[in-house]
């Protein structure tokens, strides 16, 4: 469905999925990646929150992703809590010398860089340190 551009039918099997396995972080994540990119940011805060209920130890891009749904400082812990991951993430992909992953995970790291600088340069631009914290960003 989803190749196909079918996106209602896309989220009409999402949604079944995750009825029937609820606990299957894999899947709730994809069903909210899904949900963020068409624009149903409840739904999508929704299964990434219920996600972070059940692993809140794996996968960072839920972490943003939630990030980019909040504003001020419930943003920046949920890119912090990312960043962490993502770092994490890096150090066990150059352990099992996997250069693709480690390669993707350093862009990744780069555009968390930047929307972490950019909440610093609109929701907490007020922030006692926030033009130090830009700084440290880039």
């Amino acid at each position: 469905c989803i190749a196909k551009y079918d996106i209602e039918s896309a989220i009409k099997f999402y949604e079944k999925a995750v009825q029937l396995e609820p606990e299957d972080c894999n899947l709730l994540d994809a069903a909210g990646e899904l949900c963020f990119e068409v624009g149903r940011s409840e739904d999508a805060m929704n299964l990434f929150g219920r996600s972070v209920q059940l692993r809140p130890e794996e996968n960072s891009c839920k972490y943003m992703n939630l990030g980019q749904l909040m504003s001020g400082h419930d943003c920046l812990a949920h890119f912090n809590k990312g960043m962490e991951l993502m770092h994490r993430e890096l150090e066990e992909a150059s352990a099992r010398n996997d250069s693709e992953a480690a390669t993707k995970l350093r862009g990744r790291l780069c555009s968390g860089y930047c929307s972490l600088t950019e909440l610093h340069m609109t929701d907490l631009c007020d922030e006692e340190g926030a033009e130090a914290r830009c700084e440290e960003f880039l």
